[in-house]
């Protein structure tokens, strides 16, 4: 679990591990926000299943789902964010995988469906909805990698397998939902938070296998993306940090029954990288000449992999010999 500046960075961090001995209640949240699933209608848990061989959960396609209880940290209104799991789709009913209502007047705030046509289908909303539909169908009968990324200038995508599907700008500039937000619970494997004994809808239900259920509080970059896909979860990428944040992890061991002593690593603050001056060449305006008619002109191209404005500061020698005996531009 990655925290920059002392806060996760991810909000739901759920890689449905064994943490209690049982097959039940292993819906863990290792964010640190207490965002922690409760398994509803037969949402089984399988201990060998997982893109990992070490736990996930079974969804039967008709009513089981997990609810995760609502807060704020699990809202989207506009800000920098990402949703991601594993999935195992075998069969062509579709499903939601992750569903979010604000209300019970069918307006929800975001929505991760997987479609009979075994594409993704992505949709947000505020007081308007937005979506889009991936255009390359699933191979069925084996794991995939799926992230699905919104962010504050309005661009929203979706990644499979590491690699960009689609994206588009939406339209939604208000968050507020014409049907209120009473705050009901988020959902994975189904469509909503139904009752105890809903007896179910096979389009709404996902009939296979989830893992790894991420929520985090930033748009991921493709290269973290990427990354993650190659199960790196130990890697943070460079396209991810900034000067100058301050980065730990939280490692917690887990042995397939119950987790050992969560260990908070040592604090990495990123420096800032100089800038360098990739050439550097002296002209006058009439290079067949260089008498004193002419001017000199210094030519520069710099490079800077932080992407900060670069200023190049100057200092002429004549003869060798600076020309000036204090140069004082007061830059950083």
């Amino acid at each position: 679990n990655w925290l920059r500046d002392g806060t996760s960075i991810a909000v739901l961090n759920m890689p449905f591990e064994g943490i209690n001995g049982t097959a039940t209640d292993n819906a863990w949240d290792y964010s640190g926000y207490g965002n922690n699933g409760s398994e509803r209608q037969n949402a089984t848990w399988n201990s060998t299943g997982g893109y990992d061989g070490k736990g996930a959960y079974q969804f039967n396609g008709n009513n089981s789902f997990i609810s995760v209880k609502h807060n704020q940290t699990i809202v989207y209104t506009g800000q920098n964010f990402s949703w991601s799991f594993w999935m195992y789709p075998t069969d062509a009913n579709g499903g939601y995988i992750i569903s979010k209502p604000w209300n019970d007047v069918g307006q929800y705030n975001y929505q991760i469906i997987y479609t009979s046509t075994l594409k993704i289908n992505f949709i947000l909303r505020g007081n308007v909805s937005d979506e889009f539909t991936t255009s390359n169908a699933f191979a069925r009968n084996q794991w995939h990698y799926v992230v699905a990324t919104a962010d504050s200038n309005r661009n929203m995508s979706v990644y499979v397998d590491g690699i960009l599907q689609a994206s588009k700008i939406h339209q939604i500039i208000n968050w507020t939902p014409t049907g209120g937000n009473p705050g009901r619970n988020m959902i994975i494997g189904s469509l909503y938070p139904y009752a105890r004994g809903w007896p179910g809808v096979v389009t709404f239900s996902f009939n296979d296998t989830i893992d790894e259920v991420m929520l985090w509080n930033r748009s991921l970059s493709p290269e973290q993306v990427y990354a993650l896909w190659q199960n790196k979860t130990n890697t943070i990428v460079a396209q991810e940090t900034t000067v100058p944040e301050n980065w730990t992890v939280q490692a917690t061991p887990n042995d397939g029954f119950e987790d050992g002593t969560m260990v908070t690593s040592n604090n990495v603050t990123i420096l800032n990288t100089k800038p360098i001056v990739n050439t550097l060449i002296l002209n006058t305006t009439n290079i067949s000449s260089n008498n004193t008619n002419v001017n000199l002109t210094a030519y520069t191209t710099t490079s800077d992999i932080d992407n900060d404005s670069v200023k190049v500061i100057y200092n002429w020698l004549r003869d060798g010999t600076s020309i000036a005996v204090l140069n004082m531009p007061f830059e950083g």
